[in-house]
């Protein structure tokens, strides 16, 4: 019976939400409210750059982040952006990951994760950030051994290829971890770490909402998230802002694909 209601929960928000920003650690600098209101997906830039001290359309648009002092902003930012099956993912994935808010995305057409990677660039470009130190992590694409090394597999199967991309993710994810000292001692000024997550999403669609696999899957993500925010926060001496992005886009661009091709079958049978 649980596993129909999550599988009801995960369906729903995958057909009625847009994703969802998480915060995990934010310097002492900014403060976030809990709001109703969604975060408009195209200010997502500006508020990780809020983060590390930078003025921002963010300051004034949206109500989710307050700029409290001009000191004691984020070193690094780390963002985990997701390409999942859900616009919300389970609660207790974050619930044990000690996730601090949790804001809603509203949908901006053209906005996603490399979009989004391209704007942090281009706000570091113009703001001369000379000493940043930035780097964009595939995961997928990261070199690994063995993929499940020290990770409670549960019901994946490394003989089950979208199970294997997973896990490979995560082995990536914790090698990240494991040089987390060597990139908090690189980005003296402001730093940012944007890694790439999209495995998740066929091993989803292979397995089927609220299966076993998937929930094995959410297992090793919450004890990973949960991994990434203690040691940057201990690395980085709490001068970090770390945050988990949850995008559809894979769903998203494909369902408008299907939307335009039906557009153009139409208009071609109307004009018939």
């Amino acid at each position: 019976m649980l596993s129909i209601y999550l599988a009801i929960f995960c369906l729903l928000g995958t057909a009625l939400g847009n994703g969802e920003f998480i915060v995990f650690s934010s310097p002492e600098s900014v403060k976030f409210v809990d709001t109703n209101k969604p975060l408009p997906a195209d200010l997502v830039p500006d508020v990780i750059a809020a983060n590390l001290g930078f003025s921002t359309n963010a300051d004034s648009s949206w109500p989710g982040i307050v700029r409290v002092s001009p000191f004691n902003s984020a070193r690094v930012a780390v963002i985990f952006a997701l390409d999942g099956p859900w616009a919300r993912l389970p609660g207790e994935v974050y619930k044990n990951a000690v996730s601090k808010h949790r804001y809603q995305l509203s949908p901006v057409a053209g906005e996603g994760p490399s979009a989004w990677w391209m704007q942090l660039q281009h706000i570091a470009a113009q703001r001369m950030m000379i000493k940043a130190y930035s780097k964009q992590v595939s995961l997928s694409e990261e070199p690994t051994n063995d993929v499940a090394d020290g990770i409670d597999v549960g019901a994946l199967s490394q003989k089950i290829d979208e199970d294997k991309a997973w896990l490979t993710e995560m082995q990536a994810l914790k090698s990240v971890m494991r040089n987390a000292s060597q990139f908090c001692d690189a980005s003296n000024g402001p730093g940012i770490l944007w890694l790439d997550s999209t495995a998740l999403h066929a091993l989803a669609d292979l397995h089927g909402d609220g299966s076993s696999p998937v929930l094995s899957a959410t297992k090793i993500l919450s004890s990973a998230l949960a991994g990434l925010n203690e040691i940057f926060e201990k690395n980085c001496d709490g001068k970090v802002f770390i945050a988990t992005i949850t995008t559809d886009s894979s769903h998203t661009r494909r369902t408008r694909s299907l939307l335009a091709e039906t557009g153009s079958l139409k208009a071609e049978g109307d004009v018939s």
